[in-house]
């Protein structure tokens, strides 16, 4: 067999040249390529997101005072304490009543054991009236009656009255509605509290959202429901997700009764997050991108 050639194969790469960078035409496609990346991760990441920079958290707040004024004489936990459902917030001086409840107590048990006398000096004048056929002692029977009756009457009323206290005393001692954190504690023991003045401010950290402001060019972009990325400053790298929960029915300003200017009007809107919300705090700045595409 004849012997086989042996042949070379001599594949030529291009040379590296730095002239290229200056050929008017490779900078343009290089231009052209980053200004297409920069327009992509601007029309994906960035533009289906409209951004609302002066947002806060908001949660549930209820101030807890009382319906009638009174001297408190004791007090629980202070700012920023925990709280069960059930515990002592504040109390009244409550002496007075406990002292007259006594009274009224046995005064009840002196009530009942007048009425227990009337009611068998009845039953006998009865046994007596029916034993003489009714031909003596029709008087002895009605005086036992009215009597009795008397006494029934003033058991009762003695009874309501100390209903009344118990439900007074009731009101003299106030615990937390629900499980919260204080957010002010108002007053302290010993201050005479006015009628409708709170006492404590407790919030329920269950019960947590954000509230921004939307432009009103922007509100048709922007519905219950809509998606949405909040970032809290306090807390620069995480971030939380949600939807829109509530759009006000009124523009900021004719919420707040301000004079209408036409400019700058903003409608305000609830986020609710989804996770992790609890541990935020209110009033703490945030910022909020609502996916709008």
């Amino acid at each position: 067999m004849p012997a086989l050639e042996e042949k070379k194969i001599v594949i030529s790469l291009p040379r590296f040249d730095r002239s290229m960078f200056l050929n008017p035409r490779f900078a343009l496609a290089m231009c052209s390529l980053f200004c297409l990346g920069g327009i992509s991760y601007w029309y994906v990441a960035i533009h289906p997101y409209l951004k609302l920079d002066s947002a806060h958290v908001e949660t549930f707040s209820l101030s807890i005072g009382s319906d009638i004024t009174g001297r408190i004489t004791e007090t629980g936990p202070q700012d920023g304490d925990k709280v069960r459902k059930g515990d002592l917030l504040f109390a009244f001086d409550s002496d007075a009543l406990s002292t007259k409840k006594k009274q009224l107590k046995s005064s009840i048990e002196s009530a009942h054991q007048q009425l227990q006398a009337e009611k068998m000096r009845m039953e006998k004048a009865m046994e007596q009236y029916l034993a003489a056929n009714g031909e003596v002692g029709l008087s002895i029977l009605e005086e036992a009656q009215a009597k009795s009756e008397s006494a029934a009457s003033q058991l009762a009323a003695l009874e309501s009255e100390f209903l009344l206290l118990q439900s007074q005393e009731k009101k003299m001692v106030f615990a937390a509605p629900f499980d919260g954190i204080v957010l002010r504690k108002c007053k302290n023991a010993g201050a005479v509290l006015p009628f409708g003045e709170p006492v404590y401010v407790l919030a329920d950290p269950n019960q947590i959202w954000i509230e921004a402001a939307l432009p009103e060019k922007d509100l048709s972009r922007v519905s219950v429901g809509t998606p949405a990325r909040v970032k809290i400053a306090a807390y620069p790298d995480q971030e939380w997700t949600g939807q829109v929960s509530w759009i006000g029915p009124a523009t900021v300003a004719k919420a707040a009764d301000l004079p209408f200017s036409g400019a700058n009007v903003e409608i305000p809107i609830k986020i609710t997050l989804e996770q992790g919300a609890s541990s935020l705090k209110p009033g703490l700045s945030a910022s909020v991108d609502l996916k709008v595409r």
